[in-house]
């Protein structure tokens, strides 16, 4: 009886069909890589709006005046501001920020601040009391993060309650647009939601 091994050809097709399996198992790691790592910006940017938009819709249900506003207003002195429908019907053009208050003057503000020369920005957030709010240099606080990038903030305000219909419940209509920075993975979308009491 003779031993026999392999011969030559033998191994180079082994070896052969051994890389090819490597291959197509490294190209389906990869793709799974990619998809993993889109599905994760999407739900960074997915959580993150979710928590904007909550914290939207608590102090909307929590304050009495509702006006939208736009950076031409510039301040809005707190005592005088009353109810202001800007909803889908009026102009159709809505605001770029939320002006909210109740009746011991306190406010919140939500606004769209694009960033200096991009077409992009973040959502902004002030809250206090009394006096005046200048749009353009009193919102300090973002509320989105710095990976998500905000393309665009409307809002929409309707049926703010007037001395002809007081039983009207007043809705607020938010649209709000983002990205995700991440050039090998853009991820863009736009979420509407509308709140009422």
């Amino acid at each position: 009886m003779t031993k026999r091994g392999f011969t030559l050809i033998e191994i180079m097709v082994a070896v052969t069909i051994f890389s090819m399996v490597a291959l197509v198992a490294t190209g389906a790691v990869l793709t799974a890589n990619r998809v993993n790592r889109r599905v994760q910006a999407i739900k960074l940017v997915t959580d993150n709006l979710h928590f904007v938009l909550e914290n939207m819709a608590y102090n909307i249900k929590n304050y009495e005046i509702r006006r939208c506003l736009n950076q031409a207003n510039g301040n809005i002195v707190v005592g005088s501001a009353g109810n202001e429908n800007c909803g889908f019907g009026q102009d159709g053009n809505g605001g770029e920020g939320l002006f909210l208050k109740n009746d011991a003057n306190e406010y919140v503000v939500y606004a769209f601040r694009p960033t200096a020369g991009e077409t992009y920005g973040s959502v902004r957030f002030a809250k206090g009391s009394g006096g005046s709010i200048n749009l353009t240099t009193d919102l300090d606080d973002q509320i989105t993060l710095e990976s998500v990038e905000i393309t665009g903030l409307r809002f929409y305000v309707d049926g703010n309650q007037t001395a002809q219909n007081e039983a009207a419940a007043p809705r607020v209509s938010v649209v709000i647009s983002a990205r995700v920075v991440d050039p090998r993975n853009p991820v863009e979308f736009t979420l509407q939601t509308t709140i009422s009491d």
